[in-house]
């Protein structure tokens, strides 16, 4: 499935937000229509709608989370050299 692009993003939230069919939805974003079954469930606010802003926040944040270098502490270093 993939994650969205910013573009895709944008034009699902235009679409979705006009209330079109999932299919037209998908089709006009090009992604199958699961996936805009699946945003509609799990991105839609308590309010039944889709904001990009938000979404494209979250995108932005899950990208940073992803390339951000991971360190140990000291004791841990320690404890994985041991058992190397």
């Amino acid at each position: 499935m993939g994650q969205l692009t910013r573009g895709q993003r944008c034009t699902f939230s235009v679409v979705y937000n006009e209330d079109f069919k999932q299919k037209v939805i998908a089709e006009t974003i090009g992604k199958d229509k699961s996936v805009a079954s699946w945003k509609h469930r799990c991105s839609s606010n308590e309010h039944g709608s889709y904001c990009y802003f938000h979404e494209q926040m979250l995108a932005d944040s899950r990208k940073e989370r992803l390339h951000k270098k991971c360190t140990f502490a000291v004791e841990v270093k320690n404890c994985i050299n041991r058992y190397r």
